[in-house]
């Protein structure tokens, strides 16, 4: 039998708290992953790519939960321990670099952020092969930001008056 602390019980914990998380509960998720995030450093130590993990998905279901500010600065730190412990080109490094820029595009809307998410999907094309998940995803994220940027650009410049046709 497997006791509490044995890293396949901690890998089930961080799967039942991420799935519960996408279907719904996200504060059930939240407070899971803040819990089981110290008990993986404790056992496992800080810089343990297991460690790593569930401090990335802790910090993404702060985002989720309301805690933007500091959901955003755990990814950033997520990913200074993650470019030291497992190198720039890591698949883990740029996955937590793609969902800060993403969640930075979703929150700012602006030219800046999506062109630094593309910054972001640039170093994922040259590290990893072309049918890389990560690789896949970053750039179908992209392509909706820049199709939502055209969007936004294409509605100003035919409505000058600031009001969308919703709106008159």
């Amino acid at each position: 039998m497997l006791g509490v602390d044995h890293p396949e019980t901690l890998a089930s914990r961080h799967e039942r708290a991420r799935w519960k998380g996408l279907n719904g509960d996200a504060d059930y998720a939240a407070r899971e992953m803040a819990q089981l995030l110290r008990a993986r450093q404790r056992v496992l130590g800080p810089n343990h790519p297991d460690s790593l993990i569930t401090q990335h998905e802790a910090a993404t279901w702060r985002i989720e939960k309301g805690d933007v500010e500091g959901g955003m600065a755990d990814l950033e730190l997520v990913i200074g321990l993650r470019t030291k412990c497992l190198g720039p080109d890591s698949p883990d490094t740029l996955n937590s670099r793609l969902t800060l820029a993403t969640m930075q595009a979703s929150i700012d809307g602006s030219e800046e952020a999506v062109d630094a998410l593309a910054l972001v999907v640039r170093d994922i094309d040259r590290a990893l092969g072309q049918g890389h998940p990560t690789r896949i995803k970053a750039h179908n994220t992209l392509k909706e930001f820049r199709k939502a940027l055209g969007e936004t650009k294409h509605h100003w410049r035919h409505h000058s008056d600031g009001q969308s046709s919703k709106c008159k």
